[in-house]
């Protein structure tokens, strides 16, 4: 279930809300591809970051540039291999 892949993984993502960037800091329990879908409140895609090859346990940082045209409430899906997690995000619009 989600909330075990949950556990397995260690993530943050701050600052949390953001104005302009938010790093997205992951450690996945499994090696493997890893993605970074950022995606708006009804689970639209409006980026994805490819990480490429993560080892297990490694920390991995990415980040996301909010434009103009960024929503206020967002979602992200980080994606290794069988396990995904997702989180919450809140764009503090300047």
């Amino acid at each position: 279930s989600n909330q075990e892949n949950t556990q397995l993984f260690r993530l943050k993502a701050y600052p949390n809300p953001f104005s302009s960037s938010v790093f997205i800091s992951f450690k996945a329990p499994v090696a493997g591809n890893a993605t970074v879908e950022i995606m708006d409140a009804s689970g639209r895609r409006i980026e994805l970051i490819n990480k490429g090859n993560v080892r297990a346990g490694q920390e991995n940082v990415v980040e996301y540039r909010a434009t103009q045209n960024t929503p206020v409430n967002l979602m992200y899906r980080i994606t290794v291999g069988n396990y995904s997690v997702n989180g919450k995000l809140v764009n503090a619009k300047q």
